[in-house]
C-alpha cells in the first residue's frame, strides 16, 4: 500500500535553547508542539493536500444533498419502531386535542423478525459460514511434490514385490500405467489435504472474528436490517488495540498488556453513509463514512502505516477542546431517538471525520504529491481511502486490494434494484400502522367520552354567582324562573354512544393486514388466537414454515450480500499476510443461513420418523445396537439436550446389554466341573482348581 509522505520535523526551532556544548538543544513542550503544529500546516499548504481536501469537501456536498430525502426515511423509520410521532403529526394530534396514543405494531413485528433471523443466523454453538474445498481444488506444489513421491514410493514398492528391479526399463510404463490408475486416490488425497486447510483457515478466521468483535456488530446489523432501508457492516478494518495476555512467571502468572493491530469489524448507521447519487452497490462510485471520533480513538490512530502523526497532532490540538461537529439535518431528532444527548449537550471533544473511498485518475494523484512508483500508469484508476477532520488531512492511502474493494456490504429487508436503499419493513407496515393509530386514537377517545353522562346546562336559569363547573353528590342547585316564562329544565343528562366493538374490528383488520404484508404472521410472536389450522401442533408448524420464505428471503440477502463476501476478504486478507502455510488453500466460502431454516424446518421431523420406522427387528439387526445409539444420539444433540448423559458410550452399552465389542452376545465362559463331571454350582474354576491341589 502507498501512503502519501509528509515532511520530518525540522530542527532546530526558533526560540531553542542549548546546552553548554551546543550540541543538545533544550525546548520546551509548548515549543515542540507549535513546531508540530508548523509542520503540519506546511504539509497541508501543499497543493496536494490542499486539492484533496477540496476534492473530497466536493463530493461530500454531492452526496451529503443527494442523501437528505433518504436521511429523512430513515428518521421516519426509527420513529415506527421507537413508537413515536413525527413533530409536526404529533402537533397536528396536540392541535385537534385528544388521545396521542400509538399503537406499536412496528415494534413488535421488527423484534420479532430479528428474533427469527438471530436465531438462524446466530445459532449456539455453530456459525452462518464455512469453508470448503472448491470442487476441484488447486493443489499447492509442496502439496502436489508430497501427494506425488508417495504415489511413486508405493508403485516402486508394489514392483519390487513383483521381483521387478530399481533399474529394469520396463518399470517406467509400469509406474506410468499405475500412476494413471492411481489418479483418483491422488486427487481425493489432495482434497483432503486441502479440506484439511480449509478447516484450519476456518478457525483463524472465526478465531478473527471472536476478537473483532463480529458478534455484537452482526447483532447491530440485523436490528438495522429489520429496522431501516439498509443495513451496513464493515470489515476487515486493521485497528491498534490494548490486549491483555497471562504469562506464567517463576512467582506465579502475571498480567501483560500489549498493543496489537488486528482485525476488526463494525457495524456503521445507515445515518452516517453517504454514496454516490447513481451509485447502485456500495462499491459504486464517491462513498464517505463519516465517524465520531474521541481524544482516545484519534490518538489510538498514530503509528498505524498511512497516518500522518502531525496532522492528527494538529487536529488535536485545534479540535482537541472544543470539539468539531459537522451539522447534518435531522442530528438533534436522531441523537434523541436514539437516546443520546443532543449534539448541542454532547461533550465538546467529540470529532468529526469524513472518511473518504474513490477512484481518482493517476495522473491526479502525481500532481497531488504521491510518489510515481506508486501510481506506474498515470491515466489509469486508482482507488483511495483519505480521511479529512475539518481542514486536514490526517491519511491518504491507496487500496491496494486486488479488485478494487472496499470493506463494505449493505443489504435490505427488501431489495430494490439497481438502488442501494431498500424499502424497511417499518415502512411496508405503515399504512397499517397509521390506520391502527388513527383508529386507537379515536377509540380511546369514544372510550373516554362515552364512560359517563354528558351534562347540557341553561346558563340563564342558574342563580347569580353559581358555579356551574362543579358537580358532585347532594348538591343543591340555585335556579331562577325562565324569563319568558317557559318551563325548560336547566340541567339535562345524555349518554354519548360507544362504538368500541365497531373500531376494535378495524385494528384487527389493519393488524392482519400488516402480518400479510410484513410477511410476519401474529402466531409467530405468541399470539394464541390463530384458529383454524394453527389449532393444532402439527399445523401450526405447516403455518410457520409456509411463512418462513419471506424471512428465507431476507436471510437469503444477508448470506449474499454480507456474510460471503466479507468472509471472503478476511480469507484474501489472510492468504495474502498470515506466515503459516497450514491455512492456505483453495477454498470457498459457503453462506449457510438461508439453507439452515430449511434444514431446521424438516430435519427434526424426519429423524423422529426414521428413528421410529427402524425401531423393528429386521432393521435392528442391521443397524446393530451401536447404530441405534448414534440415530439417539443425533436427535438428542439436535434438542441441545446432554447426549452423554443420555446415551452411554459403546462400549458401556456393550457391556450392559451382555454383548461383545463385535455386537454378537457373549459367550459363557468354561464351567467348572466337580468330581462327578457335573458342573460346580457358583463357583470359579480357578477356585475347583485350587481346592483340587490342595487335596
Amino acid at each position: 500500500m502507498a501512503a502519501m509522505a509528509g515532511p520530518s520535523t525540522a530542527f532546530p526551532v526558533q526560540g531553542q535553547s542549548f546546552g553548554s556544548n551546543g550540541l543538545i538543544f533544550v525546548a520546551s513542550n509548548k515549543q515542540l508542539q507549535e513546531a508540530e503544529r508548523k509542520t503540519a500546516e506546511q504539509m497541508q499548504n501543499k497543493p496536494v493536500i490542499t486539492g484533496l481536501a477540496g476534492h473530497i469537501r466536493k463530493v461530500w456536498e454531492v452526496n451529503r444533498r443527494a442523501k437528505e430525502p433518504i436521511q429523512q426515511q430513515l428518521l421516519d423509520d426509527l420513529r415506527r419502531r421507537k413508537g413515536q410521532y413525527s413533530p409536526e403529526k404529533l402537533a397536528a394530534i396536540r392541535k385537534q386535542g385528544g388521545s396521542e396514543i400509538y399503537m406499536r405494531l412496528t415494534s413488535l413485528k421488527c423484534k420479532t423478525a430479528k428474533a427469527w433471523i438471530k436465531d438462524v443466523l446466530q445459532p449456539a454453538g455453530d456459525k452462518p459460514w464455512g469453508l470448503e474445498a472448491t470442487p476441484v481444488p488447486d493443489i499447492p506444489p509442496e502439496v502436489q511434490d508430497s501427494i506425488m513421491q508417495q504415489a511413486i514410493a508405493q508403485v516402486q514398492d508394489e514392483a519390487m514385490q513383483m521381483g521387478i528391479a530399481p533399474d529394469d526399463p520396463q518399470l517406467v510404463g509400469i509406474v506410468q500405467q499405475r500412476m494413471t490408475e492411481m489418479q483418483g486416490w491422488i486427487e481425493q488425497r489432495a482434497k483432503e489435504i486441502v479440506d484439511e486447510r480449509a478447516g484450519k483457515m476456518e478457525q483463524k478466521i472465526d478465531d478473527q472474528l471472536a476478537e473483532g468483535g463480529f458478534r455484537k456488530a452482526f447483532d447491530d446489523f440485523i436490528d438495522h436490517l429489520t429496522t431501516f432501508r439498509t443495513a451496513f457492516m464493515k470489515g476487515p478494518v486493521l485497528r491498534r488495540a490494548k490486549s491483555m495476555k497471562w504469562v506464567q512467571e517463576r512467582d506465579g502468572w502475571k498480567p501483560k498488556v500489549e498493543d496489537e493491530t488486528r482485525p476488526e469489524v463494525y457495524t456503521p448507521s445507515p445515518f452516517d453513509i453517504y454514496p454516490s447519487p447513481d451509485a447502485s452497490t456500495i462499491q459504486d462510485g464517491d462513498l464517505i463514512e463519516r465517524h465520531r471520533l474521541s481524544r482516545s480513538e484519534l490518538a489510538a490512530m498514530k503509528g498505524i502505516e498511512g497516518y500522518s502523526n502531525e496532522s492528527i497532532d494538529a487536529v488535536l490540538t485545534e479540535y482537541g477542546r472544543g470539539g468539531l461537529k459537522d451539522w447534518i439535518v435531522g442530528d438533534s431528532e436522531r441523537a434523541q431517538l436514539e437516546g443520546r444527548l443532543n449534539r448541542d449537550l454532547e461533550p465538546g471533544e467529540t470529532i468529526d471525520a469524513l472518511q473518504f473511498w474513490g477512484n481518482v485518475q493517476g495522473r491526479m494523484l502525481i500532481e497531488w504529491g504521491m510518489d510515481e512508483t506508486s501510481v506506474p500508469e498515470p491515466l489509469a484508476e486508482y482507488n483511495i481511502e483519505a480521511w479529512l477532520i475539518g481542514r486536514w488531512v490526517v491519511r491518504a492511502y491507496i487500496n491496494e486490494d486486488k479488485l478494487g474493494r472496499r470493506p463494505y456490504y449493505s443489504t435490505s429487508f427488501e431489495k430494490i434494484p439497481g438502488s442501494i436503499w431498500g424499502d424497511s419493513l417499518p415502512h411496508a407496515i405503515s399504512d397499517a400502522q397509521d390506520m391502527c393509530n388513527g383508529v386507537a386514537r379515536a377509540l380511546s377517545n369514544n372510550v373516554g367520552l362515552s364512560s359517563g353522562p354528558q351534562v347540557g346546562l341553561n346558563i340563564q336559569r342558574f342563580a347569580e354567582g353559581e358555579k356551574v363547573d362543579e358537580m358532585y353528590p347532594w348538591r343543591q342547585w340555585m335556579f331562577k324562573n325562565h324569563s319568558s316564562g317557559v318551563s325548560e329544565p336547566p340541567i339535562w343528562f345524555f349518554q354519548p354512544e360507544i362504538h368500541a366493538d365497531q373500531l376494535q374490528r378495524v385494528i384487527e383488520y389493519f393488524s392482519k393486514n400488516a402480518d400479510e404484508t410484513s410477511g410476519i404472521p401474529a402466531y409467530s410472536h405468541g399470539d394464541s388466537q390463530v384458529g383454524g389450522a394453527g389449532n393444532t401442533a402439527s399445523g401450526l408448524s405447516m403455518l410457520m414454515s409456509s411463512a418462513a420464505k419471506g424471512i428465507k428471503a431476507v436471510i437469503s440477502n444477508a448470506d449474499i450480500d454480507v456474510l460471503t463476501p466479507m468472509i471472503t476478504q478476511f480469507y484474501d486478507y489472510n492468504m495474502e499476510f498470515d506466515d503459516d502455510p497450514n491455512i492456505k488453500g483453495d477454498v470457498k466460502v459457503v453462506a449457510r443461513g438461508a439453507s439452515a431454516l430449511f434444514i431446521k424446518e424438516q430435519q427434526q421431523v424426519r429423524r423422529s420418523e426414521f428413528i421410529q420406522n427402524t425401531n423393528n427387528p429386521t432393521d435392528m439387526q442391521i443397524i446393530g445396537l451401536k447404530g441405534r445409539a448414534e440415530l439417539i444420539r443425533g436427535a438428542a444433540k439436535a434438542l441441545d439436550l446432554p447426549v452423554d448423559k443420555i446415551v452411554p458410550k459403546d462400549e458401556e452399552l456393550m457391556q450392559t446389554m451382555g454383548m461383545g465389542m463385535g455386537g454378537a452376545p457373549q459367550l459363557p465362559g468354561p464351567q467348572a466341573l466337580g468330581p462327578d463331571g457335573q458342573p460346580v454350582a457358583g463357583q470359579d474354576s480357578a477356585l475347583f482348581k485350587q481346592q483340587k491341589t490342595a487335596r
